[in-house]
C-alpha cells in the first residue's frame, strides 16, 4: 500500500510540474489575427452625442456622415505593418444653445505602423497613437467618448 501511495503522489507532483511549466502565448498576436485585419477600410460612422441637425434640414442624427457627405476617410493596413490614412477633417464649433457648425477641411493624411493584439488595433505615426477595437465583422471602432463639440466614436468597415 505504501508503494502505490508513493506512485500516486509522484504522479500527481509530476502532473502539477508539467502543467504548471507550460507557458501561455495569449499576449502574442496570432498571424491569423493580423491577416484578418489587413485591407482597406472606409469610414462608415462618425458619431456625436447628443444628436444634432447638421445640415439644417430639421432632422437630427448621431452619425455625422448621414448629413455631411464631405466627411470621408480611408484607412489601409498593409501586410508589412505599415498603414496609410487619408481623411477629411471635420471641425465642429459651438454657435449657441444646441446649435453647432460642422465644416469639412482637408483632406489630411498620415502614415505609420500598426499592430493588432487581442482585438485591439494600434496605429502609431511616431507622434500620435490611435486605438481601435476590432469587431467580429472586421469593423474598426475608435471610441473617443466626448460630447459635442467633440466626437463620441468613429467606425471603419473593411471594403
Amino acid at each position: 500500500m505504501k508503494f502505490s501511495k508513493s506512485i500516486w503522489t509522484f504522479t500527481v507532483v509530476l502532473l502539477v510540474i508539467v502543467t504548471g511549466s507550460c507557458s501561455s502565448d495569449d499576449d502574442a498576436p496570432s498571424n491569423n489575427e493580423k491577416e484578418q485585419v489587413i485591407g482597406t477600410y472606409e469610414l462608415t460612422a462618425l458619431n456625436i452625442s447628443p444628436a444634432a441637425d447638421i445640415n439644417g434640414d430639421g432632422n437630427t442624427t448621431t452619425n455625422v456622415l448621414t448629413e455631411l457627405p464631405c466627411a470621408t476617410a480611408t484607412l489601409t493596413l498593409n501586410s508589412d505593418d505599415s498603414y496609410s490614412w487619408t481623411f477629411v477633417n471635420v471641425n465642429v464649433s459651438f454657435i449657441t444653445g444646441d446649435l453647432y457648425n460642422f465644416a469639412c477641411t482637408g483632406p489630411l493624411s498620415t502614415k505609420g505602423l500598426w499592430e493588432v493584439k487581442n482585438n485591439l488595433l494600434t496605429l502609431s505615426d511616431g507622434a500620435n497613437i490611435v486605438l481601435f477595437s476590432v469587431g467580429a465583422n472586421n469593423e474598426l471602432t475608435n471610441t473617443i467618448g466626448e460630447s459635442l463639440p467633440g466626437f463620441s466614436s468613429n467606425m471603419y468597415t473593411m471594403q
